[in-house]
Formats: C-alpha cells, structure tokens, sequence
C-alpha cells in the first residue's frame, strides 16, 4: 500500500534544503539552551539531509578523493579555528591536547563535548562512498534491508558500546538521506510504503527483545530515526507557508549552520551567561542570556564562515 509517492517530495526537499537546515539548527540551538527537550531530533534531519546532498554529490562525480578532499575542506578549517585555541586554553598535556581536538577523548574517555558532532559527520562523510556502491546495485526492497540491518546493528552498538552510541544511533538517519537520493537521481520508481514503516519498526522490537537490560536512551534516539523522514516533511509543509523574508532568514542560517553549531553552544551561551552576570539580570537571567546568546552566534557564525571559506580558496589556488 503506497502512502507517499518520492519524486514530487524529493523535489522539494532538494528545493528548500538550505531552509531545512536553518530550521534544524534553530531547534539544535534551542535544545542546547533547555528550551526545547525534543530539539535534538535538529541532528537527525542535518543528516537526513546531509545523506540526501551526499548521494546527490557522488552520482555526479563518484571520485573517492575528490570527494573527500571537498568534505574535509568544508569541515576542518572552521573546526580548527575554533578548536585549537579553546582546547589549548582548557587543557595542560599534548596528549589531552590530541585527544580532545581529534575528538578521541569520546572514544577512549566517553567525554561528550560540544563537538561530538563533529567526528559523527566526518564518520558519515568516511562511509558514504561505500554506502553509494552498496545502494547503487540495490532496487527498493534491498535498500530497505540494508537500512533495517544497519538500524539493528547500530541499535546492538549502542547497546553495548556506550561511548560511541552518540554516534552508532544517528548513522541509519544518514542512510536514510542516501537511500531517498538513490531513488532521486535514477528511473528506479521509488515509494514509502506502510511494508517499509511496519519493517523499521519490527526491526527496533526485535533489538529491544534482545537485551534483558535496555537502555531506553538508546531507543528514544532510534525514535527520531524512524520519524526524520516525516518530520522532514512536516517541516516542508510549515515552511511553504512562511513569508519571504522567514523563507530567506531560513536560508541564511542553513548556509552557516556548521559554524552556528560549532560557536553556540560551546562559546556563545557561556560568554552569553558571564555578560549577563556582570550586567545583573535577576530575575529576566534566564530569558537574557538565551536571547543573547543567538544574537551573539549569528555574526561570530558569519566571520567563521567567511574566514575558513578563506581558507579554502587559498588552499584551492596553490
């Protein structure tokens, strides 16, 4: 039984990705200040969407190294700008210096900063050709397989491997994104069906049977897994009914989103919070340094962006 039929969708979320993103990073940005307790579902649409764009980038021009020199060269610059100072100030050894720039310390310390997304981007970024190959000899029933599998595995990981289950549980949000690009870019006639929803659910059940102890951290983050996709919808569908200049702050914030995620909360909400205890806010803290916050990421956001793009285009001239 077909419930949404892809193309005229999919045409759509490749016409307002740009607004998608700067909503997810609005509700990213709220969950970070306590204002929003499901705003952290912002992350699974980011790769959502980033998984789309992947398949998108691959299916013009499947050169590995290409490919990855492009993706790193998006992520590194303005990550080093931001990381080398603020963990060169906060940490006293080389060696916590390395672990927590590269991000190793969530691997081998389970210390959750601000940036962990960091390192689950890049890991996708790292798979995503295999994932491209792997999709590209698969017709719809295999993709769903596929996805239900790595879902399953992804669930087991996070079960027993709880330093990176941050990670492992978000990964099928980024499949997902590249199975709906698959069905995009060729003549394969691609549906969601209710046969497609009944076996990602069956598949989090069967995890869930196989522990006697569960974490339930673990299927709340698979929860927002299985409702990207129509959220991603429902979003499309508030979004067509903004006015132009919401449309366009939209698209803005979704083209810094990175940078907004990598200064607000580490930077932005505690320097926001000290000017507000050195003003004496009182009652009005709370509310205060929240908003101030936000006013203070989107230009400190802009200057990152526009100085790593910089960056870029030098390393790209030599």
């Amino acid at each position: 039984m077909d419930v949404f039929k892809l193309a005229e969708i999919k045409t759509e979320i490749e016409s307002l990705r740009m607004e998608l993103m700067g909503f997810a990073i609005i509700l990213i940005m709220l969950f970070h200040l306590g204002v929003l307790p499901f705003g952290e579902c912002g992350v699974d649409i980011f790769l959502f969407l980033s998984g789309f764009s992947m398949y998108h980038s691959l299916s013009r021009n499947d050169n590995i190294v290409q490919f990855y020199r492009k993706r790193l060269l998006r992520i590194l610059p303005a990550y080093l700008i931001i990381a080398i100072p603020f963990f060169f100030l906060k940490t006293y050894t080389i060696e916590e210096f390395l672990l927590k720039i590269t991000n190793l310390s969530i691997v081998f310390q389970g210390e959750m900063g601000g940036w962990w997304f960091i390192t689950m981007i890049l890991l996708c970024y790292l798979l995503a050709p295999l994932m491209y190959r792997v999709l590209k000899k698969m017709d719809v029933g295999g993709q769903v397989f596929m996805f239900c599998l790595l879902l399953l595995v992804c669930i087991v990981a996070g079960e027993n491997l709880e330093n990176i289950r941050i990670f492992m549980v978000r990964i099928p949000a980024f499949f997902l994104g590249m199975c709906l690009g698959f069905d995009r870019f060729t003549t394969q006639k691609g549906f969601v069906s209710l046969e497609i929803f009944a076996a990602v659910v069956l598949t989090i059940c069967f995890g869930f049977l196989l522990f006697k102890n569960h974490d339930f951290w673990v299927y709340r983050k698979s929860y927002y897994t299985i409702i990207v996709y129509p959220l991603v919808l429902s979003v499309i569908f508030m979004i067509n009914f903004f006015p132009v200049v919401g449309k366009r702050l939209l698209a803005y914030l979704g083209r810094i989103t990175l940078e907004l995620y990598m200064v607000h909360e580490s930077l932005m909400v505690p320097l926001a919070k000290y000017i507000c205890e050195f003003l004496g806010e009182g009652w009005l803290f709370a509310s205060s340094y929240r908003c101030l916050s936000v006013i203070l990421s989107i230009p400190a956001a802009l200057i990152l962006h526009q100085v790593s793009n910089k960056i870029i285009s030098l390393i790209n001239d030599r």
